[in-house]
C-alpha cells in the first residue's frame, strides 16, 4: 500500500510542478516500499538521497517560476522550502548515522503530512498570480 497516493486535487495545473509533484509522490512511495521490504540499509540511503536531490532541484524550479511572475510570497514560500530541506536533510542525517533505530513512520509521516499541506494550501496560493501573468501575455 502507498504511503501517499496521487490524485487530482493536487493539481495546480502548471504542468512541470504537477509532474515534479507526481515524481516526489512516487519518490515518497519508493523510499516507503523500499523499507517496508527489508532492503539493504545503503538502497535506503539511496532512496533518501534520490527524495531529498529531487526536492531541492523542484523547489528551484518553482522558485524560478515564482520569480519571474514576481510572486509576492516568494520569500515565505521559499523559506518554507528551507525549512523542509533542513528536516530532510536531518532525517537523512539520522538515518545514515543510526538506521537500525531510525523511525521511518515518523519520517513518512512529516512527508506526506508536509507535501499535502505544502501543495493544498501554500502551492494553490500562487495559482492566482500564474494564472493573471498568463491571461497577460
Amino acid at each position: 500500500m502507498p504511503a501517499i497516493s496521487w490524485s487530482d486535487i493536487y493539481l495546480t495545473g502548471i504542468p512541470d510542478i504537477d509532474r515534479d509533484h507526481e515524481k516526489i509522490f512516487s519518490l515518497v512511495n519508493k523510499l516507503h516500499d523500499s523499507f517496508e521490504a527489508g532492503s539493504a540499509d545503503d538502497e535506503v540511503d539511496t532512496a533518501i538521497i534520490q527524495l531529498v536531490d529531487y526536492v531541492n532541484d523542484h523547489f528551484a524550479r518553482e522558485e524560478s517560476l515564482l520569480a519571474s511572475i514576481h510572486y509576492i510570497n516568494l520569500k515565505p514560500h521559499a523559506t518554507a522550502h528551507t525549512s523542509l530541506t533542513a528536516q530532510m536533510n536531518s532525517y537523512a542525517e539520522n538515518y545514515k548515522t543510526n538506521p537500525e533505530t531510525f523511525d521511518m513512520d515518523d519520517f513518512i509521516g512529516f512527508l506526506v503530512k508536509w507535501l499535502q499541506t505544502h501543495i493544498l494550501i501554500e502551492d494553490m496560493a500562487y495559482l492566482n498570480s500564474v494564472r493573471q501573468l498568463t491571461i497577460r501575455v
